[in-house]
């Protein structure tokens, strides 16, 4: 009876990833909603960097920005822009950028897209937190809308049209 389980199990599993590959648009670099895709992730004063193991891609998303009213501060919003950029870090280690006034700097891929934005002077700003690894759900595209999962309870809903981002929450 084990064999059969066993056999059964392991043709499922080919079946899945086949239909994982399949799902998987080159156009669009939109996933199934099914799709397991390791993900880096880490905030920044004014957006956020993500880059998708699947893609070797970086997306940038860098927030709209509104004054406080009481402190007058500078504040990011769900909303913004985003650009992407091939991830063409292949050395060993960290390869810290410098960090010139913010407390860190991010590495490795996100060191060299956030040194070639300009670093500390970066309309993003200064990394807020070291990044994070997380499988996201895959990116579901429709029309001109790709929508991932962020950590926590964070839902991207990209605009290739304008290429404008927000984010929405959900349940």
């Amino acid at each position: 009876m084990r064999k059969p389980l066993i056999a059964l199990i392991a043709a499922l599993f080919l079946v899945i990833s086949v239909q994982a590959t399949l799902a998987q648009s080159e156009t669009t670099g939109t996933t199934s909603e099914n799709s397991s895709v390791f993900t880096a992730w880490q905030p920044f004063q004014f957006g956020v960097m993500l880059w998708f193991q699947d893609t070797d891609q970086i997306w940038v998303l860098t927030s709209n920005r509104t004054t406080d009213n009481d402190s007058g501060d500078e504040l990011a919003t769900g909303s913004g822009t985003y650009t992407v950029y091939t991830d063409n870090f292949s050395g060993d280690g960290d390869s810290t950028a410098s960090s010139g006034s913010c407390e860190r700097a991010p590495v490795r891929g996100f060191g060299q897209v956030w040194s070639s934005l300009g670093g500390d002077s970066a309309s993003i700003g200064c990394p807020l937190a070291g990044e994070i690894g997380y499988d996201t759900g895959g990116r579901v595209g429709s029309g001109s809308s790709v929508e991932f999962l962020g950590p926590g309870n964070t839902r991207y809903s990209i605009n290739t049209g304008d290429n404008g981002w927000s984010t929405i929450s959900y349940d």
